[in-house]
């Protein structure tokens, strides 16, 4: 019965396992040993193996090293009984091997070889299988390789090599590539959302909605008003957060007084975040009268579901540690798409009318002007309150 054929570069990491130890071979493969050791005609590699020569090479021709690429036909056969065998696997037609990417008795066959050589190799059952074997290959078996070496071409260098080392550890590579970005994340505090997506269309125009007017002023001077729909059966939190300071409805803290409590509390265009994708503005006050606490609820609302920072125009509440160290609350509007964003920041609303004065804004910020929004208020909808919720 012919052995289920498997090929050398699917044994490696079965054969690599019982390669540290001297495998126990079983009485077949003692017997043909036994006979190769007093037969003059046989050598023996420093390696283990056992080879005869039906063809030899050049001398002068070079050796392969670990990486070349040996174009290759070979036979292998199990013992399996006194002067009788088995193939298993093989090819006639010659392949490309490399040395690297094979089991270390055959690796070292491969190096000691040169293109030319025919060999009939005999190989030990600690540089082949070992005691475990392999599919239906007995453990301790003696493996019998008829090989040739046709030609080769040397290892690759530079860019070469690092093409062929990656396409050689395809899986080790992609697991490389998970955890590098997994640490990469866990550095910047990046978070993914773990609630489900939320099309914007399903949020647009819900009768829950609120519409909150910000009038915005260029270098202290009227600029227009940017009507913003709030998407309050989404992130009901975070919008309650943020209606507390837009409209001033904080409480004044015991024993102090409250720095927030100015009439129309104003926001202000972050001039050091440039950036081609956001434009930020942070409250003008601390809000002590915020608590931090209530401030990273909202900011965990998207894993109940979120709306990703697909288009222009989107408002969030950005996730910065700010927040808990001057007091200072930041969010800022989407100028393009920046899906990047999705995980720490939450979209909560999207300009409804007044595109071209945010445009105008936009451009005036850019110019270094300074931006402000100097007055918020309420013109459609209700104020959340967590009591009428």
């Amino acid at each position: 019965m012919i052995f289920n054929r498997v090929t050398v570069l699917a044994v490696a990491t079965v054969a690599l396992a019982a390669q540290s130890t001297l495998a126990i071979t079983n009485e077949a493969g003692l017997a043909l040993l036994k006979t190769l050791d007093a037969d003059s005609s046989i050598s023996k590699h420093d390696s283990g193996f056992y080879y005869k020569v039906l063809s030899a090479a050049d001398p002068a021709a070079p050796f392969p090293e670990e990486h070349s690429r040996c174009n290759m036909s070979y036979l292998a056969k199990v013992v399996t009984g006194e002067n009788t065998s088995e193939a298993f696997d093989g090819t006639r037609e010659p392949r490309y091997i490399v040395p690297s990417k094979v089991f270390l008795g055959f690796r070292r066959l491969m190096m000691a070889m040169r293109p030319g050589d025919k060999w009939e190799v005999t190989m030990p059952p600690e540089l082949a299988f070992g005691d475990g074997g392999h599919g239906k290959i007995p453990g301790g078996s003696v493996i019998i390789f008829d090989v040739e070496m046709h030609d080769m071409t040397p290892p690759p260098e530079g860019v070469w090599f690092i093409y062929d080392w990656i396409m050689s550890r395809p899986l080790w590579i992609l697991i490389g590539l998970f955890l590098f970005k997994f640490v990469v994340d866990w550095y910047l505090g990046v978070k993914r959302p773990t609630g489900p997506l939320i099309p914007q269309k399903m949020l647009v125009g819900q009768p829950t909605n609120a519409v909150m007017a910000f009038e915005m002023t260029v270098d202290g001077k009227a600029a227009g008003t940017i009507n913003v729909e709030l998407f309050c059966r989404l992130v009901p939190q975070t919008i309650e957060l943020f209606q507390t300071v837009c409209l001033n409805n904080l409480k004044k803290p015991k024993n102090k007084k409250a720095t927030s409590s100015v009439p129309n509390h104003k926001f202000e265009a972050m001039k050091h975040i440039a950036s081609q994708t956001r434009l930020s503005f942070e409250s003008a006050h601390s809000v002590e009268a915020v608590n931090p606490k209530a401030v990273f609820v909202a900011l965990r609302e998207y894993t109940k579901g979120y709306a990703t920072h697909d288009s222009r125009y989107l408002l969030s509440l950005a996730n910065v540690e700010s927040i808990t160290v001057d007091k200072k609350i930041e969010f800022f509007f989407t100028l393009a798409p920046a899906e990047v964003y999705d995980g720490n920041h939450v979209v909560f609303g999207a300009v409804k009318s007044g595109q071209s004065v945010f445009d105008a804004i936009e451009q005036a910020h850019k110019n270094g002007e300074t931006v402000q929004i100097a007055k918020c208020s309420l013109v459609e909808g209700q104020a959340i309150d967590k009591k009428s919720q």
